[in-house]
This record gives C-alpha cells, sequence and structure tokens, in this order.
C-alpha cells in the first residue's frame, strides 16, 4: 500500500563497463616514494636552476646527457622536484631536442604539452607538438 504523498521511484540498473588491453602504448613507470630523491632528477634540476640561459653548457649536466634518457626528462616534468618554471623547463626541453645524441619520443612531447597546458601556455604546447 502506498500512501498518498509518496512518488513513484523508478529505479535504473546501472551497467559498468571495463575495458582493458593486454598491451598499452606507453610503458607506466611508477613514481619514485616521496622519501627518494633521484639523484638524477636533482641534478638535472640544479643545473637547469643554475643555468641563467642555456642548460645544456652547465658542467654538470653536460656529464649526465650520455646517460639521460627520456624517460628521465618525462620524470622530470612531471616530479618537478625544484618546482622550475614552466619557461625553464620548457626552454630546457627544446635545448636537449637540438642536441645530436638526444632524441624526445612521443611520450615525452605528450608529457610536456600537457604540462604546459596545465600552465595555460596552450601557444607553447601547440608550437612544441607542430615541431
Amino acid at each position: 500500500m502506498r500512501s498518498k504523498g509518496m512518488t513513484n521511484l523508478k529505479l535504473s540498473r546501472t551497467t559498468h563497463h571495463s575495458f582493458s588491453s593486454s598491451s598499452a602504448w606507453y610503458n607506466y613507470t611508477p613514481p619514485p616514494s616521496p622519501h627518494q630523491e633521484d639523484p638524477v632528477l636533482s641534478a638535472i634540476s640544479k643545473a637547469i636552476l643554475n643555468s641563467k640561459t642555456k642548460p645544456l653548457h652547465h658542467s654538470s649536466l653536460r656529464n649526465l646527457l650520455t646517460s639521460l634518457t627520456p624517460q628521465h626528462v618525462i620524470n622530470l616534468i612531471n616530479h618537478n622536484p625544484y618546482s622550475l618554471s614552466p619557461h625553464s623547463l620548457l626552454s630546457f626541453f627544446q635545448c636537449l631536442s637540438s642536441h645530436p645524441t638526444f632524441r624526445h619520443t612521443l611520450h615525452s612531447y605528450c608529457t610536456m604539452a600537457h604540462f604546459l597546458c596545465s600552465h595555460n601556455m596552450f601557444p607553447q604546447a601547440q608550437s612544441l607538438l607542430h615541431s
């Protein structure tokens, strides 16, 4: 029995779908735990911080160039341990692009573009993706 003031409620069943793929288009590397500081990221960050114009000319960074990987760059952008400005990180990214022994990956370009967009640097992100 229903009382006069009760309204009929129609309950709908929600079906949840999950999609999975056996192979991802990228390799996810979990971030280091907060209490561990990656020495490579620290060295890169310090070099960028201490360099006013061209970070790749800083001696400590030149020594790291041979072991620097796109994953290091991705981690630097994502974690930014020294809170470097977006302009500083973009400058480093662009300098690194022009270095003959280093190649960014699609993942590193997408990470930088996302970082720039999150800082309202849309023209720079668009320019980066068109380069």
